[in-house]
């Protein structure tokens, strides 16, 4: 159910982006879908059997999302799978916390701040889900994140603490957790919907 959630709330999101500037809402609605994208990142790293191959996919479907993402959003920058890309590299080489494995993963979040969406704030989100086993310490954990980027972020951002509300509710009481997303519909829902709202955009410019 957290995939649906994730996937219904970024489209909402991205809806409002591109066709509803001016509508607030779509924006709140839309901040619950990363936290929630990062907390299923940190679970797949936990429970993958090969990580090659999953940092692999996710690279691939970044590079296969980049030109949509580009082309609707009207962005050069790198598009959040990147991002993604990056922390779970990082969670990779804290899992053996030497000193240079953590120099990388600092150099590696310094440079995630320049360029990339969300940046360091996406790395400390998904340190957070990963480090923090109470579910009510992660409220407060992304919480006090968010009020430690309040100047970076629009206000808007601090309504990301209801995605830590969904998983929470989720890991805690089993909110709808007997329903499943199928896995492939899951992964290529980012760049498809993406396409559905570039060829809207590009009809209702017509």
């Amino acid at each position: 159910m957290l995939e649906l959630i994730a996937m219904t709330t970024m489209l909402v999101d991205h809806m409002g982006v591109v066709f509803f500037p001016d509508i607030t809402a779509f924006r709140i609605i839309g901040r619950i879908s990363f936290p929630i994208y990062c907390f299923l990142l940190t679970r797949g790293y936990c429970y993958t059997s090969n990580f090659n191959k999953y940092l692999l996919r996710l690279i691939l479907l970044a590079f296969i999302s980049q030109p949509i993402y580009m082309g609707l959003f009207g962005l050069e920058r790198p598009n959040v799978i990147f991002t993604l890309v990056v922390c779970l590299i990082i969670l990779k080489l804290m899992e053996k916390p030497k000193v240079l494995n953590i120099i990388v993963s600092l150099t590696l979040t310094i440079f995630l701040t320049f360029g990339f969406e969300y940046g360091s704030y996406a790395v400390l989100l998904v340190l957070i889900y990963k480090n923090v086993k109470n579910p009510y310490n992660i409220l407060i954990a992304h919480l006090i994140l968010n009020i430690a980027y309040f100047f970076h972020y629009s206000w808007i951002q601090q309504f990301s603490i209801l995605g830590s509300l969904v998983i929470t509710l989720y890991t805690s009481w089993g909110f709808l957790s007997d329903f499943k997303v199928n896995r492939l519909t899951y992964r290529a829902f980012y760049p498809i919907h993406m396409l559905c709202l570039l060829v809207a955009k590009l009809f209702s410019n017509l």
